[in-house]
């Protein structure tokens, strides 16, 4: 509709001009300034219209300060009753000064900006740009691979890869069992998703570790070879020692091209948060999620633990990502889990191929389960954090996690 505003816009205005060029007297040369301006006020207050329809939260579905919730019932906050907000702030938006900024300039017939654009030019740097700690990750970065003939054990701190996070090894487990061959079964189960961690410790004068920091987070695909569990991949399987059938190969193929979905969103010395798509089996169903992962490392002992929850798949009019209905889950470091697949019969064509919801995760890594908090959930569910942001995320899931504990303890 705005496009066709435009259109009929730009076709008046047209008219006007030749009508002018034609001999036109002064009288009518002030009548069309009238109506362009009015045909433009009427176009920017139907533009305003449709951007508030869009931008300003909707009633139904909407919370506050970066919090949305679904009415679905799987699509809401844990304890979501109990994160409700200052009413004061419901209704409001940031897109409204961005509008009423560029209302004014097209009414003054300059030039439309952007919005977020600066139109001082006599801005200074300061003003210009925020701090590097304050400026969010803006654009999500793949998570790093480990490489393929590397050791699935804590090494010493010289070696790279030198802390095991997690090794999750599929078990077919519910479902429809019948619909699955043998070599099917076989090829899904035999290499196991791996999470490892590079820890660098701070020395003092004498050697001795003061502190620890971590630089790294990668993943890969590990199996049982004849040197031990090895990082491996679809080309290398072999020199590696690791025994993988034509069915195993095109399934790691597949595997490691998802990887690339992996996206690391914020990252400091102390904690790498990335998001992962997944399938996990919820409410009878294999649907898509984002498993979100928080991995941690303790400045002092140097030993660490992960936090993962699940968001609904993002959409572009979020600004915040919904979270699933079930508890935090925090798994430490060195776990080794059997991760638990349904299998949906009905995902896979005539052929007995599987689709993508073909296989689905029962469960969250296993660890300690935390309950929300709201200063837990104000946060947990944004979709790129600055470093500031990304230590308030973990501040406020820590306090959670402190808390839960003392309640267990008391």
């Amino acid at each position: 509709m705005v496009i066709r505003a435009r259109l009929i816009f730009d076709a008046v205005e047209r008219m006007l001009g030749r009508r002018e060029v034609e001999g036109v007297s002064g009288g009518f040369t002030r009548l069309r300034v009238v109506l362009v301006l009015g045909l433009r006020g009427v176009l920017v207050l139907w533009q305003i219209w449709c951007c508030l329809g869009r931008s300003l939260p909707r009633r139904d579905n909407r919370g506050t300060n970066g919090l949305t919730l679904k009415t679905d019932p799987d699509h809401t906050l844990t304890d979501s009753s109990l994160m409700q907000y200052d009413k004061s702030t419901r209704g409001r938006s940031t897109v409204c000064p961005k509008i009423l900024l560029v209302t004014c300039t097209m009414l003054l017939g300059l030039a439309s900006v952007s919005a977020g654009q600066s139109t001082d030019s006599q801005a200074t740097d300061s003003q210009a740009t925020d701090s590097q700690d304050l400026a969010p990750q803006t654009e999500a970065k793949p998570i790093t691979l480990v490489q393929p003939g590397t050791k699935v054990v804590n090494a010493s701190d010289a070696e790279l890869w030198n802390r095991l996070v997690l090794v999750a090894s599929p078990k077919i487990n519910s479902g429809d069992l019948d619909v699955l061959s043998d070599s099917v079964r076989d090829a899904a189960t035999a290499c196991s998703l791996t999470i490892m961690a590079t820890v660098a410790p701070e020395l003092d004068a004498a050697g001795r570790a003061q502190r620890f920091q971590l630089r790294h987070v990668g993943v890969g695909y590990s199996a049982a070879g004849s040197a031990g569990s090895v990082v491996v991949s679809s080309a290398t399987a072999s020199e590696l020692g690791v025994s993988l059938g034509f069915i195993s190969r095109q399934v790691l193929r597949t595997n490691e091209s998802q990887l690339a979905e992996v996206k690391v969103i914020a990252a400091t010395s102390q904690l790498v948060v990335f998001d992962a798509p997944s399938v996990m089996y919820r409410r009878g169903t294999n649907r898509k999620y984002l498993t979100r992962h928080l991995v941690y490392v303790d400045s002092q002992s140097g030993q660490g633990a992960t936090m993962s929850w699940l968001l609904v798949p993002p959409s572009n009019d979020e600004l915040s990502m919904s979270i699933i209905n079930q508890p935090i889950r925090v798994t430490p470091w060195g776990t080794k889990e059997t991760r638990r697949v349904h299998v949906d019969g009905e995902a896979f064509n005539f052929l007995g191929i599987p689709g993508e919801l073909a296989f689905g995760l029962e469960d969250l890594p296993p660890g300690e389960d935390v309950r929300w908090t709201k200063r837990a959930a104000r946060v947990a569910g944004r979709k790129a954090f600055s470093k500031s942001e990304a230590q308030e995320l973990f501040d406020a899931l820590h306090q959670a996690l402190a808390s839960e504990q003392a309640k267990r303890q008391g």
